[in-house]
């Protein structure tokens, strides 16, 4: 039934009003939960991808540096490297020193050291969360770092490093300190 008002219609029929029901709301809040937490998920994995491939980095990077020190002017007492590397200004950017100690990106040390009357360096990364142990194992590629260990020595050829020797040389304590060697085992 409709009646003409002053030039307009008018409906006998009410208009419905616009908007979420609260069943509607939840379903939405739910799926965007959801998301949510599989976002937090995703981006804790490529965190903890990121971490181990910018500490291999790091690795490279030290020992490629220390190569350079060497080449130049011989290695310095293993007291003297984190000084040489700082006067070289070739720590890589993103290894914080304090006290005159390299900070990996697990927040535990570096430690460098020459051997044999510097003809060997060392360096032993501390606090290595052992899920990503195995990471740096095998992610550390052999260049001048030429053996592998866990603990104070270097005990496994990088040639010959596979999954399964990381996770043998890893073990199952929770925290790990790396160590590689640019001597052949």
């Amino acid at each position: 039934m409709k009646s003409k008002i002053r030039g307009h219609l008018k409906t006998s029929a009410h208009a419905t009003q616009g908007g979420f029901t609260l069943i509607e709301l939840m379903v939405v809040i739910s799926i965007a939960v959801i998301i949510y937490a599989l976002a937090g998920s995703l981006s804790n994995t490529a965190i903890t991808k990121g971490s181990a491939l910018e500490e291999s980095t790091n690795i490279q990077n030290l020992f490629a540096s220390l190569r350079d020190i060497r080449s130049s002017q011989g290695y310095p007492a293993s007291a003297n490297l984190v000084q040489a590397l700082q006067d070289q200004n070739t720590i890589p950017s993103n290894v914080t020193i304090t006290g005159g100690v390299l900070k990996n990106t697990y927040g535990g040390n570096y430690t460098l050291t020459t051997i044999d009357s510097g003809g060997t360096v060392t360096i032993a990364s501390s606090n290595i969360p052992n899920a990503e142990c195995r990471k740096l194992v095998t992610g550390v590629k052999k260049s001048i770092p030429r053996s592998v260990g866990v603990g104070a020595t270097a005990t496994i050829d990088m040639a010959t490093v596979t999954t399964a020797t990381a996770t043998t040389l890893c073990g199952t304590a929770t925290r790990v300190t790396l160590i590689w060697s640019s001597a052949d085992v």
